[in-house]
């Protein structure tokens, strides 16, 4: 009898482990993909710049690294996104999807990325009452004293992290950063010249194999941009193409932070975000849901800690 007993709690704990892989829908990639270049990309390539043209392409470096910034803020206040009417990519949600897919705070759209759970697995997890998580709750079955507090208790909505996965957080990044450029660029501070400018374009390269992820530091960007320059005095005409600017902000390791806690989250029913590691993680309630607020004091911009946030379905 003790040995059908053991046999049967070895089973459940195999069943549960397979269904929890299969229940939270992580929508990540994995940590290699084999199109995108190594992530520490020093310098853009070299042109050669007349010397009256070289603080132009200084302005130019200097707005994509204030705009690369704005956006890396913003995607860590909104849950991982940026709106198209932001710039970025996501869909913009609607006044109707308040308090379903997104709660206003701190002025900012902020997406929900843990959801109630969806579909029942077999005869082991339930999604409603009364048998929700499971009939014998907290205990592992009728004839045990044993607790048990790990489950399926809600689903992952991160996005991907990397491209071509569609609104991951690098094609987000990308995009708004592209789209918003234009804006910062100081054309008109320069009279003397009549500058042109067509669409710029932007990759965003970021720690993409195991062994480089724990050594990240920043991320950099990398962008094509024919900019023509002409001297109206003399009539000389420059075209810039190549601009570039890193920030230190450990994009990939502070993902796969948040992704570790929102996995803890949705598998155990008694964690509470804490202090862990390289970041500080605390819950604001929100009725009848909460905002869950994580820093990393290591990871500075503008002298304070980085933030990503996301709200959560109770």
């Amino acid at each position: 009898m003790i040995k059908h007993c053991k046999k049967a709690q070895i089973s459940f704990f195999i069943i549960l482990a397979v269904a929890i892989l299969l229940a939270l829908g992580i929508g990540i990639t994995m940590l290699t993909t084999p199109s995108e270049k190594k992530a520490e990309k020093e310098t853009t390539v070299k042109q050669k710049v007349p010397l009256q043209i070289q603080p132009i392409k200084d302005a130019i470096n200097n707005c994509l690294k204030l705009t690369a910034k704005e956006a890396a803020v913003k995607l860590g206040k909104q849950g991982g996104y940026l709106y198209k009417d932001q710039g970025g990519s996501a869909q913009t949600p609607t006044l109707q999807e308040l308090g379903q897919n997104y709660v206003e705070y701190d002025n900012e759209k902020t997406r929900y990325l843990i959801y109630e759970p969806e579909g029942d697995i077999g005869q082991l997890f339930f999604t409603q009452p009364p048998k929700y998580p499971w009939e014998t709750f907290p205990y592992l079955d009728q004839n045990s004293d044993e607790q048990l507090y790990i489950g399926y208790y809600g689903l992952n909505k991160l996005p991907a992290l990397y491209r071509p996965s569609k609104d991951s957080l690098q094609e987000q990044k990308e995009t708004y950063t592209a789209s918003n450029i234009k804006k910062c660029t100081p054309f008109d501070s320069y009279p003397a010249f009549e500058i042109t400018a067509g669409q710029p374009n932007v990759t965003l390269y970021l720690a993409n194999q195991a062994d480089k992820l724990q050594s990240e530091e920043a991320i950099y960007f990398e962008m094509k941009w024919s900019v023509t320059i002409r001297e109206k005095n003399t009539n000389t005409t420059t075209t810039l193409t190549d601009f570039g600017a890193s920030l230190n902000i450990p994009l990939a390791k502070i993902y796969y932070n948040i992704t570790a806690i929102i996995n803890r989250d949705v598998q155990n029913i008694s964690y509470e975000p804490k202090a862990e590691g390289n970041y500080v993680a605390t819950a604001t309630k929100l009725n009848p849901d909460s905002i869950v607020a994580v820093k990393f004091p290591s990871t500075r911009v503008d002298d304070q800690p980085y933030e990503f946030r996301f709200a959560r379905h109770t």
